[in-house]
């Protein structure tokens, strides 16, 4: 988005940043679904008077089509970059810096290893991970529109269209007033 310049309409064109959450909901469909997804979401972007969505659209279709496979997490209990990101944020918060010292970074390493070495104990004795209660209620959220689609309560389109808020940053939810969050 920030490549192509693209964030201005993402923050004032409702349609715009419905359609971009959209795109980034197609990693939560189906695999056999995708490409009808991607179908919908092309003739809503006709409907916007700017061109800006066939750029975005245009980058998605040459660098991510070719192999849906490796970034689709359909059925996937767990979505690998939650765990890279939060080890990211604990590596940023613990070292307090954007650029620390070699003796920062080695006391920060042992550290990391002391703590990785009493995980793999308590997961030796049978001790399960803590899940954050965001991303449990996310994940309850996409197990019930997964739910509601496999039992035809609801069809592809509409599932589309309830992942797509599910991806969007709990801080745009908010200030948009689209859902309740505490819910």
């Amino acid at each position: 988005m920030q490549t192509l310049g693209l964030q201005q309409y993402y923050g004032s064109d409702e349609t715009f940043r419905l359609l971009c959450r959209k795109i980034m909901a197609l990693a939560l469909m189906p695999l056999d679904k995708v490409l009808n997804g991607l179908e919908g979401i092309k003739n809503s972007a006709q409907n916007l008077f700017n061109s800006e969505m066939s750029k975005l659209l245009e980058y998605f279709e040459k660098n991510w089509l070719s192999n849906i496979e490796l970034w689709n997490l359909f059925g996937f209990d767990s979505r690998a970059n939650n765990a890279c990101e939060g080890y990211h944020n604990r590596v940023s918060s613990r070292l307090h810096r954007r650029h620390p010292n070699i003796w920062q970074l080695i006391n920060f390493m042992k550290m990391e290893e002391k703590r990785v070495e009493n995980i793999r104990f308590q997961w030796s004795a049978g001790a399960s991970r803590i899940k954050n209660k965001r991303t449990v209620a996310l994940q309850k959220r996409i197990d019930t529109l997964y739910k509601r689609y496999s039992d035809y309560l609801i069809n592809a389109s509409d599932l589309l269209h309830g992942l797509s808020f599910i991806v969007a940053k709990k801080n745009d939810l908010r200030k948009r007033n689209y859902i309740n969050i505490s819910q």
